[in-house]
C-alpha cells in the first residue's frame, strides 16, 4: 500500500498492452517517482451505505466507521468502503 501519494500520469499505451504504470507524486515531500501497474481503479467520491449503522458504530461527519483498533493506523477506516 502507498501512502501520500497523487497520481499525476497514467503510462502506458493503449494501442500497445495497456497501462505499464503510474507517475506520482509524494504529497509530504513533492518527491516524482513512478510505481508499475496493470490495472488502477479510480474513484471520484461517493456516499457510504451506513445507514444500518448509525448509533451501533463511531461514524464522522461523512457516515464513515472509524475503529481504534483498525491496523495498521489508528482510527483507519472499519467499514469503509461501504457503499451501494
Amino acid at each position: 500500500m502507498l501512502w501520500n501519494q497523487k497520481v499525476d500520469r497514467f503510462l502506458g499505451d493503449p494501442l500497445a498492452g495497456g497501462l505499464t504504470g503510474l507517475a506520482l507524486t509524494d504529497t509530504v515531500t513533492g518527491a516524482a517517482s513512478t510505481f508499475a501497474a496493470d490495472g488502477a481503479f479510480v474513484a471520484i467520491g461517493h456516499a457510504p451505505a451506513t445507514e444500518l449503522f448509525n448509533g451501533k458504530l463511531a461514524m464522522d461527519a461523512s457516515a464513515i466507521c472509524w475503529s481504534s483498533r483498525a491496523r495498521p493506523r489508528p482510527r483507519s477506516p472499519a467499514c469503509s468502503p461501504v457503499a451501494t
